[in-house]
This record gives C-alpha cells, structure tokens and sequence, in this order.
C-alpha cells in the first residue's frame, strides 16, 4: 500500500485537530431533560444526534432527534432521511462510500456501477418502489443517471437475502423508497449549488399530506461541462483544454411525482412516475491509440407504476401486494472518427446507434401469518422488447426477453430470538426474438436457501445463510457488437452461484460492531476475454470463479456530534484454475468522521480506499495474460456546513454548505485509462419551508 495508510490516517486527524473534542450538551441534572418531548421538525431530522440518555436541548425543549450514523447490520445497512440529505441530492452514484463492500465504478461507456464483494454489476438489483431501476437489454443502470432527490431511505443488502428478491440478484439489492410526508401539512425544499467547470444543481422537493392523501414531488436540473484531471496527472491524447477530462460533460433534467391514499380498511394505493432526460459525453480511453469517440446526444427514460395493498391481518392471517409497471427507455449513441469530436452529416448509412426499449413488469406477492410461522409468496414477469439501428435510416433489429419466476418461502419462530427460513423458487430467461442471431432455447433454474438468525442479547444478532441461484445473461451480453468492440457468443449459459455467509453484529447507543465471511463459487461465470488474433474481445464461461471475503464494521459515536465509521472488506478472487479475474480489489476500505455543533456547523471527512485490482489490457498480445495490475487507490472528501433554524411558522430553516471532493488531488483509476477526477469544489444552499 506505500504511503496509502499514511494519508489515510492524515486524513483523519486533519479534521480531528481542526474541531472541538464534543458538541455543547447540558449537565445530567439539568431539569429540562424531564420536559415533556416534542417531535423533531423535518429540518432538524437532517442534523443532530441524540440517544434516550442523551436529548437534545434546543430553546429550552428537550428534542428526541434520530441518529444521523448510518445504522449497519452485518449484512445490510440502512441509509435514513438524514444520511441522504448529507449527499446533496446527486445520484445514486454518490452512495457508493456508504455501502460497505462496494467498490463505485466506472466502464468504458462512462457508466458508473456498483461492484459488491466482487461481483459483476449484472448481479446487483436496483429498485425504486420495488421497480427495478435496471435497463433489461444490458441488465444494468448508469447509477450517476438515477438521482436521489425524492428518496427518502435506502435498505442494501448484500448477498442472497431471499428467495422473494428479483431473479438476478446474486450480490444483493439496493432498494430505494420514495419519500412520503407522515405529518399533516406541507414541506418544500429549495436547493442549488455551483462548482467548477461550469457545474450547476437546482432542486425542488415538495411534500404534503391531507387527510388519506399523500403526495411527493421533486424536480432536479444537473449540468457540469466535465471534470478537472489531478494536477500531476500527465497530459495524454485525449486531454480537453486546461486540466479538463475531454468529453465529459453532463445535463440532465428529471422528475419524480408519487401519490397515494390510504382507504377503507387496510387497503392502500400508489402512484409513482419518475423521468428523466440526459445528454451526457464518455471519456476516451487513455491508454488506447484506437480509442472510441462517442457521445450519448439523448438518454431518456419514463416510468410509471401503481401498487396496491391489502393487509387483512386484522380479520384474517392473509396479506396482499400487487405491483406493475411500464418502462420506456430511449438512448443515442453518436461515434465520432477522433478526439476532435466534429459531426459529419448524418446521412444514411453514416454510424448511429438508435436503441428504443419497452418494458412491463408484474408482480404479486401474498403473505399468510401463523402464530410461530409465516408463509410467503411471489410470482414476478418482465416483458422487454429492445429495437436497435446502428446506421441512420439502417435496419432495424428487434430482441425480445422474457424474464420471471416464481417462490415460495417459510419462516419459522420456535421462541423469542429464533428465527429459521427456508424458501425455493423457480427461474426462467426466455428470448423469442434474437435480430438477425440464431434462436434460443429456454433458459432455467432452480432458487434455494436457508437461513437462521437469533437475537442472543440486546442489540446483538447472529446469522448465517446459504443459497443457490442462477444469473441469466442479458441481452446485450448475447447479441451485441458494442460499436464493433465485441465478438457476438449468443450461446452463453446462465451463471450459477452458491454462496455461504455467517456473521454477526451488536448495536449500542454508542458502538454499532459487525463482521462477516463469506464464500461465493460462481460456476460459469461471464467474463470477457480477447480473440485469438484479432483486436476484438468476446464474453465467455469460464468454469468457475471463487470469491471468499471478510467484511468488518464499527461505529463509534463518541458523545453527542462526533462518530466515526470504518467499514473493510478483504477480498480474495480467482478463477478455478487459480488465473486472476478482473476488476476484484483485494481490499475495500472507507473512514468517515462526522462532528456536528450545537450551533448548527458540522463536518464530515471520508476516505475511500481500494486495493490493489486487475484491469483488462486490450494492448495486451491475445496469446498472453491480459490482465494488467493497478494500484490500491485512495481519495478523499470534505464537507463543510452550517444550518440555520427558522422561528417563524413558515420558515423552517436553510443549510449553506461547502463540498470538496478529492481533497488531496490524487491520481484514481476506475480502469485502465480511465482516470477519475481531480480535486473539484462546489457551495450550495438550501431552504425549508412548511405549513
């Protein structure tokens, strides 16, 4: 690691040696913390710590506010209102130093992914509502294009939490729900921030709540003309003017509007539409002479789902969810001949790529409660129909998958603590449609998993799990071309994974502990590999792959305003054959340190560290190993902020904030040639309103 750890713990005491030791917090016989408690306004919620033993005074009212820290189990962590707030609305992108086991990266398409103990991003479900967020022609989702502004929580899990989790889901699920006011009332949140290179945030939320009724709506314009290379990072053949990353630039506009009621009895329904539009440039890579030049001149996407739910647990054991979904999808993709990026006429048979995508999904889960048991079920169908041009006024080719399956799963409580699950389920991939490819048999394949957890004491919990399930391949990795980078292998097989974990965690007022192991065998996994003799690269089977791992966790909240969160993982990956296998960090670190003041000012430092990994040369000879290997990676981030509180009915307060990502300036790499930005600065501010 050289000189890594030594500028991981600089980065630490900095912000140690710049703070007071504790926040202001009254004497333990202050008569004041026998008050009568009253709730936390939404702006405060975004703040400050608290405990039973320890509330917070605030103009002579004791207030019960929530924890800031995240809250991590060994294996899963919950984001909350106020964490997400932390972020500045941004992108899911942002979330990647929170999860611990996940490495943020970003492809050669300028995608930004979440690699989870190693796993391919195609292994990760993403869900907003329980709508997955995924594009099905390449099972993925750009997270930097999914925004935060209207989520309200997040709950990721890693690994295989249950047979009732989407197919695909190998490595987990990250599950964002939308934001919903509880109280009578509104509440309206303006935001926006400027930072280098031209980049620019506005934002609009508003909530409200009337009677059965609830509504959300927020509005988020995102634009930046790129991002600043570090300053020792060598000029290259694609670097723009200045310090600037060439092609880099972003703008995207997008909207999320949900609704819903609560009616008679226990029925309730929901409305959510999110979408958005982008126009967005990809970064050539730096290492290649032949380097594809392209844009994304337009990426659009409109999502509408409803959901109903019926809870009759009152007068019967059975409870009912159904939810369906429409998804369109719309992305350009202009290549250029070199890095000056001129448009030519686009004229017939001139490249293009066109992609028009639709997509339904339904699904109905059902619930049946015993006295010591639970029963549940799902039965979940996708519909997805993909058209592609790849030359203006060209052919169009249509692909069409059907994915789906259905599970039923046992839960059993013999006492108090004890918990022991079982569920098996059924998985299918079918592709009626394949373009101008050969035919596909039906693709399937079993689901399975048992799990115990017990609750051996206050706050502390135990649990081990084991699972079989099957990932499919998506379409893309079956029939596409990529810009003519890849060798089309429309006969992949599914993957399919066995996976082991144990672990355990203890929650206090003061220290939250957690650990885990894990061990994954990944047979037949997708890798991609070069072509003998030609510049192309192919996805292939190979055997197996093994994945072993130890994650640790603490969070310690030293008094009332300080915490600390260290999150690491150690990773060990390789193939059967005892090869390397690419993009599998050995190690995955994060240390945050959070200080807020009683008078509103608070500051969070966090360094992300990654180790050392192997990244695909494509220079490499095709006979040879073409792995090259990078170097543990380290950044930092600072935040700076100070919040001001509203006395008057309607002003609830305003937060000004400074935020500088990178702070040391060091030199990163998603993958080879791809480096990732420099130090970048940018200030915002925000209001609260209500009534």
């Amino acid at each position: 690691m050289g000189s890594k750890p030594c500028l991981f713990i600089i980065t630490t005491l900095v912000l140690l040696a710049a703070l007071p030791l504790r926040a202001e917090e009254p004497p333990p016989s202050d008569p004041r913390h026998h008050a009568g408690e009253i709730a936390p306004p939404d702006s405060l919620r975004h703040l400050y710590h608290s405990s039973a033993l320890q509330p917070l005074v605030l103009d002579e009212l004791p207030v019960r506010a929530p924890q800031i820290t995240r809250r991590a189990a060994a294996d899963h962590i919950v984001l909350s209102e106020e964490v997400l707030a932390a972020r500045d609305a941004g992108s899911v992108a942002d979330l990647g130093v929170l999860l611990p086991s996940t490495q943020l990266h970003v492809n050669s398409r300028g995608e930004s992914l979440f690699l989870v103990r190693g796993a391919s991003e195609r292994q990760l479900g993403i869900e907003l509502d329980g709508i997955a967020m995924t594009i099905p022609w390449d099972e993925r989702s750009d997270l930097g294009m999914i925004p935060l502004v209207g989520v309200g929580s997040v709950v990721a899990r890693r690994g295989v939490g249950s047979v009732l989790d989407a197919p695909n889901s190998l490595a987990g699920v990250v599950s964002l729900q939308s934001r919903w006011r509880e109280a009578p009332g509104t509440h309206t949140r303006i935001g926006a921030s400027i930072g280098e290179v031209e980049s620019r945030d506005l934002r609009l939320l508003h909530e409200r709540r009337d009677g059965k009724w609830q509504s959300t709506l927020a509005l988020e314009h995102r634009q930046q003309k790129g991002f600043l290379l570090p300053r020792d990072y060598a000029a290259d053949l694609h670097q723009g003017p200045g310090r600037s990353r060439r092609n880099t630039d972003f703008d995207q506009q997008s909207l999320l509007f949900g609704m819903r009621r609560q009616g008679s009895g226990r029925f309730r329904g929901q409305l959510l539409v999110q979408a958005s539009r982008a126009e967005k440039g990809v970064a050539p890579e730096d290492h290649l002479a032949d380097a594809r030049f392209w844009r994304l001149p337009r990426r659009d996407r409109f999502l509408a789902a409803l959901r109903a739910t019926v809870d009759t647990t009152a007068t019967s054991p059975w409870s009912w969810d159904w939810m369906g979904s429409a998804d369109f999808f719309r992305q350009d993709i202009r290549p250029f001949e070199d890095e000056r990026f001129q448009t030519p006429d686009l004229g017939p048979g001139v490249d293009f790529e066109a992609d028009r995508d639709r997509t339904f999904l339904t699904e109905v889960r059902s619930t049946r409660h015993g006295p010591s048991w639970t029963w549940r079920s799902r039965a979940r169908l996708r519909h997805s129909r993909h058209r592609e041009s790849l030359v203006v006024a060209g052919p169009r080719l249509d692909y069409v998958q059907d994915l789906g399956g259905t599970a039923i799963e046992g839960e059993w409580r013999p006492q108090s603590g004890r918990v022991l699950r079982g569920g098996v389920g059924w998985e299918f991939s079918r592709t009626p449609v394949t373009g101008d490819k050969p035919a596909r048999a039906v693709d399937h394949g079993v689901s399975a998993q048992v799990a115990a957890e017990v609750e051996a004491g206050p706050g502390l919990r135990w649990h081990a799990n084991l699972s079989h399930r099957p990932r499919f391949a998506s379409l893309r990795e079956l029939f596409s071309g990529a810009l003519g980078r890849f060798r089309v292998n429309p006969d992949l097989r599914p993957e399919r994974q066995d996976a082991l974990e144990i672990g355990g965690s203890r929650m206090g007022q003061r220290v939250d502990l957690s650990a885990n192991v894990f061990a994954q065998r990944l047979d037949g996994a997708i890798e991609r590999v070069p072509v003998a003799g030609t510049p192309l690269l192919q996805r292939v089977n190979l055997d197996s792959i093994l994945n072993t791992g130890i994650e640790l966790g603490l969070i310690w909240r030293v008094s009332r305003g300080l915490s600390f969160d260290w999150q690491q993982t150690f990773l060990h990956s390789r193939r059967e054959d005892g090869g390397r296998v690419e993009d599998r960090p050995e190690w995955l670190s994060t240390l945050a340190v959070d200080y807020v003041h009683s008078a509103g000012i608070r500051g969070r430092l966090e360094a992300i560290g990654i180790g050392p990994r192997y990244s695909l040369d494509e220079r490499a000879p095709s006979d040879g190993d073409a792995l090259t290997r990078l170097d543990a990676d380290l950044r930092a981030n600072l935040r700076l902020s100070w919040r001001y509180f509203g006395r008057s009915p309607w002003f609830e307060g305003a937060e000004v904030y400074l935020r500088v990502d990178n702070l040391f300036d060091e030199i990163t790499f998603s993958q080879l040639g791809l480096p990732e930005s420099g130090r970048s600065a940018r200030v915002g501010l925000r209001f609260d309103l209500r009534s």
